[in-house]
């Protein structure tokens, strides 16, 4: 019994570390900064980055913000760095219990929208309180298809078996 009880006190110190460490890897793939669009928005209390985009993850205006949701376009040019190739369209906005209103915006590239890019601005009684998502920076891709619609559909049926 006291063996017993020695292995599994053993396995939960040591299933313990390795998450400890898991997570600090997990928590070190999020850069704190305070970098350039703090300098740009110096409104801003904070601002991170991940490890996946050039572009900020996370803006933090605060609940006493007096940055007006009437410029969020301008804002989000200057802190995503949109270029001429690039578009931020609204996409919807929804209102919760608690007065926030939460307007969503969709990445495209070369007017093809981007999977996964939007980003979401967080705005109550006309002021942002915070913003947050991934753009993805850095697209430079030939959008010109190389294939006919016709032989994409023949492949993609014969592909699924459809034919």
């Amino acid at each position: 019994m006291i063996v017993f009880s020695r292995t599994i006190k053993k396995r939960s110190v040591i299933c313990s570390m390795t998450l400890m460490l898991g997570l600090n890897g997990v928590s070190q793939a999020v850069k704190p900064s305070l970098n350039k669009t703090n300098e740009l928005f110096p409104e801003c209390i904070s601002v991170n980055y991940t490890e996946y985009s050039n572009s900020p993850s996370f803006i933090e205006f605060g609940n006493t913000s007096e940055v007006k949701f009437s410029n969020v376009k301008n804002l989000l040019s200057e802190a995503l760095k949109i270029k001429s190739n690039e578009k931020l369209i609204f996409r919807n906005n929804e209102k919760d219990k608690y007065g926030f209103v939460h307007h969503r915006f969709q990445q495209y590239y070369e007017n093809i929208k981007v999977e996964g890019g939007q980003y979401i601005v967080h705005e109550k009684n006309g002021n942002i309180i915070s913003a947050n998502g991934l753009w993805l920076d850095g697209l430079n891709l030939n959008v010109v298809p190389t294939i006919t619609e016709k032989n994409a559909l023949s492949k993609a049926l014969l592909s699924a078996n459809a034919l």
